[in-house]
């Protein structure tokens, strides 16, 4: 099934007038999220192992995934690519004006790996019809206020 995409504008370069049409680029939009429990039974349905042993398998290797990034060290998924901590702290000039207590984790970072980038290089699009967001281009509708003119109508005077 092929993913679907929309067209947004992009800002306007500084250089460039309000009125001026901007350039598009495409984003996907959001499908169906995959749950824990569909991808559980998908691999059941899949494997030799039954929905039960694959909940257990994905739940240690989730609890093997925290405790390692918890260590700060990354971990390496063969054929997907690589997940690593990333943390934050306040400004700060000096090394010497911050302690370990200022330190946060700041989110989980994912980098493909050549592998999965080479698989989904393959993936297939088909534009999205039922799917609006407010900011989506759609150049075969205008919309008018009430005050604008609508084009193959006269202008007329209120004062008239």
């Amino acid at each position: 099934m092929p993913a679907k995409y929309l067209f947004y504008k992009n800002p306007h370069s500084p250089g460039q007038k309000e009125e001026e049409d901007g350039v598009l680029h495409a984003r996907i939009v959001e499908g169906q999220v995959l749950r824990f429990e569909k991808l559980c039974e998908r691999i059941a349905d899949r494997s030799s192992f039954n929905e039960g042993e694959v909940k257990g398998m994905m739940s240690l290797f989730k609890e093997e995934l925290v405790r390692s990034l918890k260590d700060g060290d990354p971990v390496e998924i063969e054929g997907i690519g690589l997940f690593y901590p990333t943390a934050k702290c306040p400004p700060i000039r000096n090394p010497k004006e911050i302690r370990a207590e200022s330190i946060h984790f700041s989110k989980v970072a994912f980098r493909a790996c050549k592998e999965l980038k080479k698989e989904m290089s393959s993936m297939h699009f088909e534009r999205a019809t039922d799917y609006r967001k407010p900011d989506a281009y759609t150049p075969d509708v205008t919309l008018y206020s009430s005050d604008m003119a609508v084009p193959g109508e006269e202008l007329s005077n209120p004062q008239d």
